[in-house]
């Protein structure tokens, strides 16, 4: 099962002009130093007992914003927690599902709206 990868800019006009929503599946600490202007936070992998483990709620977070016919974004910081969450949004039965490539850290280099 594919998932689309969009760069940060046509993630962006997506959002403008289509009635995409971003959702940003970094950690809240990662999201409260940073995040791509309009986005929501819902983690994909959490930290506890100093590792990362994935969210056993996340679908079920995901599911109480989110509606399956709703047009999605997902960003990490670089791109690898966004496609394993838009992959697990994909087989929960999201049909509109897209990666924006590179995550926050190619959002922020392209100097696209930013909110702290």
């Amino acid at each position: 099962m594919s998932v689309e990868v969009v760069d940060p800019k046509e993630a962006q006009k997506r959002c403008q002009e289509q009635g995409w929503k971003l959702l940003d599946v970094r950690t809240v600490e990662e999201y409260n130093q940073g995040h791509p202007s309009g986005s929501q936070n819902i983690p994909y992998m959490i930290k506890e007992g100093g590792e990362m483990k994935p969210n056993s709620s996340f679908l079920s977070q995901v599911q109480k914003i989110f509606q399956p016919s709703d047009k999605i974004l997902l960003s990490c910081q670089s791109g690898r927690r966004s496609s394993m969450a838009a992959k697990a949004l994909k087989e929960a039965g999201y049909s509109h599902v897209a990666d924006v490539d590179g995550g926050f850290s190619k959002w922020s280099s392209e100097r696209l709206p930013i909110e702290k």
